[in-house]
């Protein structure tokens, strides 16, 4: 059942005044301190009012804006090589376990292999984008360091993926379709290298001395290019121009 919509009176009107107010201090605080990279974004009552449609969006946005207290906005910490204020790295947190937690149960509920209706139900990418830049988060242009910051474990594997790739055949079309999908499709990346399959398994790159997979290395690498090239094919339309199958 939808909610009733909001009918202000001069009682809620005030709670979010206050709310707005008070966190709208300690990020100035933040900013004059000339300490940190990010600072989260300034709000008022014109975007606030425009957000919120319910009693209880009211209440919950209240909520959120009161989390912000001096001590955590004042604490400088490290997030993806930013200093931050440790309140901004809580609530990017917080918001990140949400969303993959959204990605795992939209993941597991497809009972399909095929890529294309994988790709319907899991790009959800600027929905994400909206939730932080809502909650006064990060700035719309930050979507990288927005996507190394949702998918630190996938982001940190395809750098070494590729590295590893480099070093034991180097064919740039693996290294341009995870970048092409790293930049136009991060979720449908991100559920391919946790999908399991051979082909994304640094492992599986090694040459044969190295390798626990003994599939010969030829054919191993053959079936990587293969593999890449079909992504490419999904999310793109037709072949990579590179690819020699």
């Amino acid at each position: 059942m939808a909610r009733a919509k909001i009918k202000w009176n001069a009682k809620q009107v005030r709670a979010l005044e206050n709310a707005v107010e008070k966190y709208n201090k300690i990020v100035v605080d933040m900013e004059q301190s000339g300490v940190y990279d990010v600072t989260p974004n300034r709000t008022n009552m014109v975007k606030e009012v425009n957000l919120i449609e319910t009693r209880q969006e009211l209440k919950q946005r209240i909520d959120e804006l009161s989390r912000i207290t001096e001590d955590s906005a004042l604490n400088a910490v490290d997030m993806n090589g930013a200093t931050v204020p440790q309140y901004l790295k809580d609530e990017i947190g917080g918001a990140i376990d949400s969303i993959n937690g959204r990605r795992r149960n939209q993941r597991d509920n497809i009972l399909s292999d095929d890529m294309s209706t994988v790709q319907q139900y899991t790009k959800i990418s600027n929905k994400n984008l909206a939730y932080l830049n809502k909650n006064n988060y990060i700035d719309g242009d930050d979507l990288d360091a927005l996507w190394e910051a949702a998918y630190p474990r996938t982001y940190h594997y395809a750098d070494q993926y590729k590295s590893e790739w480099e070093n034991y055949n180097g064919d740039p079309m693996v290294l341009d379709v995870i970048d092409y999908m790293a930049e136009n499709y991060p979720d449908e990346l991100a559920l391919i290298f946790e999908s399991g399959d051979d082909e994304v398994e640094i492992n599986y790159i090694y040459p044969q001395d190295k390798s626990a997979d003994k599939t010969p290395e030829d054919i191993r690498h053959k079936n990587i290019k293969k593999y890449w090239n079909e992504v490419y094919h999904t999310y793109h339309g037709g072949n990579h121009p590179d690819y020699e199958g």
